[in-house]
């Protein structure tokens, strides 16, 4: 397997043997370089429509891997983390580059946009994995001599982390207030269920909140790969300045600890995780529909819970021995698939995230209740909340099992007792509890009021 590396017109010279795959790079927002590959008339055109807050990476590639594209098995890091990218359908700038080849398997153009933080002149991991045995690393890092640097009192005072947070200052501000909304809602939680379709439109709206702007605009959908990531830190004594390069990764997960402490799990998974939001999402259509739910009898519920539990084990085990083991397991997660690359990947990556959300129409948040490693990583570091206003009664449990009927999430035991490690805080049983139109202990001693003076008042008759 070989690879090349540079500008087009320096190309790596090629060995004599013939490579199984070639793998070629382009930074074409230099414009220097898209000045050499694109005739006078679409070099103007480039100029005109592309969008100098992004950055552009063409990649071509020679060969296959097993009747796949190679840029299906290619990963594009930098600090540690996953650069965001996103294909660009531009057929006019593609197919009239004035390259040196033109037996070209395919030609990809990749827009990395702003909120990617990718640095040009920052060492970027390449990395191409299409099997065990097939598994190439490159650190690359563009030539310095092909960019000017803007010698700025500006740049000098402030680190790379602070350049980034101005940059996204607009971003940062709409999740400071979407989550100071989410706070003043768990705080006074009994006053918003009062009136349960007022409760409902709010939490539907704060969902497609969480799933728009903070998972596919923000890209703000947390991960076990961040926790893996902090574990990897801490135990190599590295800073844990890294996390401060993405502000709205580092909010949120400031913010979720604060809420494991107070609350416990359920306020990240129930209402600020992008993927779970999409999955509440498939449920109302499946409403919509009236597509028959399957209920998990509950000898099996209590097994397949322990199915995440044990992934994450699993997957901080092998993490210890290599971040890129834990990374393979963390595959898990279809986060990546369907909120960061927008289901454009591998195929068998796409067919398994729809899969999860088929399910979801079938068995409410299937993949959050059974297989979420980083749910039950949640779940046990906020299994003793300090604060919990989930209203009970005496007769909860005994005899009503209403609540439990209307948990589509499972957590409410035949006891009437609510387990917190399996509970998202829908805050649906306080909705229940909090009206007397819904509570079924409220409506049988309301009718027993009734009859109760109906009898009062013929007795005195």
């Amino acid at each position: 397997l070989d690879k090349k590396l540079g500008y087009p017109s320096q190309p790596v010279a090629i060995e004599s043997s013939k490579p199984l795959a070639e793998l070629f790079f382009v930074y074409l927002s230099h414009p220097v370089v898209a000045r050499n590959l694109l005739p006078q008339a679409e070099f103007a055109l480039w100029q005109e429509q592309k969008n100098n807050k992004d950055q552009y990476l063409l990649v071509l590639s020679k060969g296959n891997w097993n009747g796949d594209l190679l840029t299906n098995f290619l990963s594009i890091k930098q600090r540690g983390a996953e650069v965001i990218r996103h294909p660009e359908s531009w057929p006019a700038i593609v197919n009239t580059l004035n390259l040196p080849n033109k037996n070209w398997d395919e030609k990809l153009l990749l827009r990395l946009p702003q909120i990617s933080a990718f640095d040009p002149l920052t060492r970027t991991e390449l990395l191409f994995t299409a099997s065990t045995k097939a598994k190439l690393k490159e650190i690359y890092q563009l030539p310095t001599e092909y960019f000017k640097l803007i010698d700025s009192p500006e740049l000098h005072e402030k680190p790379l982390w602070q350049q980034i947070w101005q940059q996204r200052q607009d971003e940062i501000a709409l999740l400071l207030l979407g989550l100071t909304l989410l706070s003043i809602i768990f705080l006074n939680q009994h006053y918003f269920v009062q009136q349960p379709n007022v409760f409902h439109k709010i939490r539907w709206s704060y969902l497609g909140f969480t799933l728009l702007f903070i998972g596919i605009y923000a890209q703000g959908q947390l991960s076990i790969v961040n926790v893996l990531t902090f574990q990897h830190l801490l135990l190599d004594g590295s800073s844990l300045a890294l996390f401060l390069l993405d502000p709205i990764i580092f909010i949120l997960g400031c913010y979720v600890l604060l809420s494991l402490l107070l609350f416990g799990r359920g306020l990240f998974c129930g209402w600020l995780c992008p993927f779970g939001a999409l999955q509440e999402f498939m449920g109302l259509i499946s409403k919509k529909l009236s597509i028959r739910q399957w209920k998990i009898k509950p000898k099996w519920h209590k097994k397949l819970q322990k199915i995440k539990y044990l992934a994450l084990v699993v997957i901080l085990s092998a993490s210890f021995f290599s971040l890129t083991y834990g990374e393979v397991l963390a595959e898990l997660e279809p986060f990546k698939t369907s909120i960061t690359l927008y289901f454009i990947r591998e195929w068998q990556y796409v067919i398994y995230a729809l899969m999860l959300l088929l399910l979801a129409l079938k068995v409410h948040k299937f993949y959050c209740r059974y297989l979420c490693p980083l749910g039950a990583c949640l779940a046990v570091l906020g299994s003793l909340p300090l604060f919990n206003w989930l209203t009970r009664r005496a007769e909860c449990g005994s005899p009503c099992q209403n609540c439990k009927m209307n948990c589509e999430i499972d957590a409410i035991n035949k006891q009437g007792v609510i387990n917190m490690r399996e509970c998202v805080q829908c805050l649906e049983c306080i909705v229940i509890n909090s009206n007397p139109a819904l509570c079924a202990i409220e409506v049988a001693e309301t009718k027993k009021q009734k009859r109760k003076a109906n009898y009062i008042q013929i007795a005195s008759e």
